[in-house]
């Protein structure tokens, strides 16, 4: 079992938590207006990703896949990331992080799932308990930014509030009602994404994430490499 070491972060002070989770949901397509939930789907279709048979979508992860690691490695170069909060369910306590739901853009043309089981999501150690947040929730801002090897400076890449995505207490609905046991308990919830600034995907070497509260002037950050695993040669070609 991933055994994740994280931080409560409380108005009252931080506190060292370990989450056994013992379950991962990928949420999709789950913005509470219905044309931005159109645009995302028009992008991802620009990128050859057939449009999904129904709205919202949720997808089964592996547990081995969710990193709070600063660096990840993929084997595919066409990979990028796309911001995300993450709920975190422990018995009636609901934790919040932020993340990213890392995907190869090559394989998702063919296969979402796949494509998203093929790189890990990551979340950053930081979290907050949804109590501190509930009542100025819609208020949260989420913000990401790229960068490649050879630039010197970060590029915006997503910037939405979180009232452009369903509540949590609707994902986590949304999610126990299509549970086969209806149980939450020890359950990562990646709540799936907002449009992205230009409409444009990049797969940069490096992501940033944020997630920003305005009222409590604090925020939560997720940041990681991305290491292409391209050190071996191509295979020679066979003997005539």
């Amino acid at each position: 079992m991933n055994r994740l070491a994280l931080d409560v972060v409380r108005p009252s002070g931080t506190t060292p938590f370990v989450f056994e989770p013992r379950r991962m949901i990928n949420a999709g397509y789950v913005g509470r207006d219905q044309a931005a939930v159109r645009h995302h789907i028009e992008e991802l279709r620009r990128e050859g990703v057939a449009p999904p048979s129904s709205v919202p979508m949720l997808f089964p992860m592996l547990l081995s896949n969710v990193t709070t690691s600063s660096r990840i490695e993929v084997v595919e170069a066409r990979t990028s990331g796309e911001i995300e909060f993450v709920l975190l369910v422990e018995g009636g306590r609901v934790l919040v992080g932020i993340g990213s739901d890392h995907t190869d853009r090559s394989l998702e043309t063919a296969d979402v799932l796949k494509s998203k089981q093929a790189c890990p999501n990551v979340m950053g150690r930081a979290v907050w308990d949804y109590e501190d947040v509930r009542d100025h929730w819609d208020l949260l801002l989420l913000q990401s930014s790229v960068r490649s090897s050879s630039a010197d400076n970060w590029t915006p890449y997503q910037s939405a509030t979180v009232a452009s995505i369903l509540t949590p207490e609707q994902i986590l609905d949304l999610v126990r009602a299509r549970l086969s046991d209806q149980c939450l308990d020890q359950t990562i919830i990646f709540s799936g994404t907002i449009p992205l600034l230009d409409g444009k995907m990049s797969c940069g070497s490096e992501f940033h994430c944020a997630l920003v509260d305005p009222v409590l002037q604090r925020s939560l950050h997720c940041i990681y490499e991305v290491v292409h695993l391209n050190y071996l040669l191509p295979e020679p070609l066979p003997a005539k």
